[in-house]
């Protein structure tokens, strides 16, 4: 059963193609990708359902296949094993006409990173919103230079300064969607946040080191390693739990 493709899909995946450079298409209607340092984990429910599980090596070369028609499209998943392609492959066709457009082999399984099978527990112990705007604001930032975001809750308001150089270049402040959660700081690092789809967002904030993005338009969530300011909570850990 060929497996369409809609705009809500083409666009998590050319999101995804931040993250990492492959990708597991998973059986049915999730799909998930973590970045190689297991610092950043997404997930999206798909519109549509996928047939099979199967691995692609390089996803940016499948988004520009895509990209070579402007017509609706299908893909079509063969996971038997042939001479050219020993993991198979994915066909790509349009959907009204049938043409094909190309096709992409699949990888071995060990060369694409994947994610663990469970979702990170995060509890609110901070949470606010973040509009479209704010999330632009925040990331955008002179070239070549390293910078994070240190957000510090205090009443009823959360403050988000954008941080170059060890240097406050500039900061916005928001109020919590939870009300009566303890002060707390924490530090996150500008270039992941840069993989976020831009749109606005829900986030919850956990002690322990995560921070839960979740879109706000269809089911898309993102789960990323805090630092903690270490006068604080030196025994905060800084990444996403493993396998």
């Amino acid at each position: 059963m060929p497996m369409r493709l809609s705009n809500n899909t083409i666009a998590v995946l050319r999101n995804f193609s931040k993250i990492n450079t492959g990708l597991r298409f998973e059986k049915g209607y999730r799909l998930r990708i973590m970045d190689k340092y297991k610092n950043l984990l997404a997930e999206a429910m798909l519109d549509e359902e996928c047939p099979a599980d199967a691995y692609l090596y390089h996803l940016k070369d499948f988004l520009s296949l895509i990209a070579t028609s402007e017509n609706p499209l299908q893909l079509t998943f063969d996971t038997t094993a042939s001479d050219d392609f020993p993991h198979g492959s994915i066909a790509i066709q349009e959907v009204e006409t049938l043409n094909r457009i190309g096709s992409m082999a699949f990888c071995d399984p060990a060369y694409v990173k994947t994610p663990p099978k469970n979702q990170p527990s995060v509890e609110k112990d901070l949470a606010f919103d973040l509009t479209a705007a704010d999330l632009a604001y925040l990331t955008t930032r002179p070239e070549k230079r390293k910078s994070e975001i240190r957000i510090c809750s205090s009443g009823d308001t959360v403050r988000l300064e954008k941080i170059i150089d060890h240097s406050i270049l500039g900061l916005i402040e928001v109020r919590k969607t939870v009300p009566d959660t303890a002060p707390f700081g924490c530090v996150i690092k500008t270039e992941h946040l840069k993989c976020l789809m831009s749109g606005p967002y829900s986030v919850h904030i956990a002690k322990k080191g995560v921070g839960h993005f979740l879109y706000k338009g269809f089911p898309l969530e993102y789960w990323i390693a805090l630092g903690v300011e270490k006068q604080k909570t030196p025994d905060v850990p800084s990444c996403l739990p493993r396998q």
